[in-house]
């Protein structure tokens, strides 16, 4: 699997956006001991465990007419937190199998973030091009919720059950459909 990183380079302020193959040497420590050493090893694109279960940072998104809304709002329900980009090509060929999760995962809500600056115009012209019609559309334009999460690259997906803590974690694009069971018993 391949994630999208975007990183700015301080000499003149210009940014530049690479593929990486891994990103444990680009890894910040993640928040509430969402740090490395806690996640199961394993290839890019696998569910990897956060044991115990931990709490996410207070974060806010903003939906596609730009009301706020925090992350604690989804508390009591399964809940796939998917942080992508519409520039990001291993978040564009996820983004149908996250569809398909959403569409066949009854009792699982799926809540795909968008990190692009353009916000909802671009987020809704994305999924008209790729007949995306079952997800939402929510933006983090800033990046200060991905920041705080401690996203590494993009895609990056919290898995967070129904009490509100982070149970499992994919950094890259993963076939949705494939891991559903995966996912279904991690969040049970």
């Amino acid at each position: 699997m391949q994630v999208m990183v975007r990183r700015t380079l301080l000499a003149g302020g210009i940014a530049a956006v690479g593929t990486v193959a891994g990103l444990w040497w680009l890894r910040k420590p993640m928040p509430d001991g969402l740090a490395p050493g806690g996640l199961a090893t394993g290839a890019l694109g696998a569910i990897r465990r956060i044991s115990p279960p931990t709490a996410p940072p207070a974060v806010t998104f903003v939906d596609a007419q730009g009301k706020p809304t925090a992350l604690a709002a989804w508390r009591g329900r399964k809940l796939v937190l998917n942080f992508w980009a519409t520039w990001c090509g291993p978040c564009v060929r996820e983004m149908p199998s996250l569809q398909a999760l959403a569409q066949h995962s009854p009792g699982l809500t799926v809540v795909p973030v968008s990190a692009d600056a353009g916000g909802a115009p671009v987020v809704r012209q994305f999924y008209a091009r790729h007949a995306i019609t079952a997800l939402p559309v929510w933006l983090d334009p800033h990046g200060k919720a991905g920041e705080a999460m401690g996203v590494p690259g993009l895609p990056t997906t919290f898995l967070v059950g129904t009490d509100g803590r982070v149970r499992g974690l994919v950094v890259g694009g993963a076939d949705w459909m494939a891991l559903r069971d995966q996912v279904l018993t991690l969040l049970t």
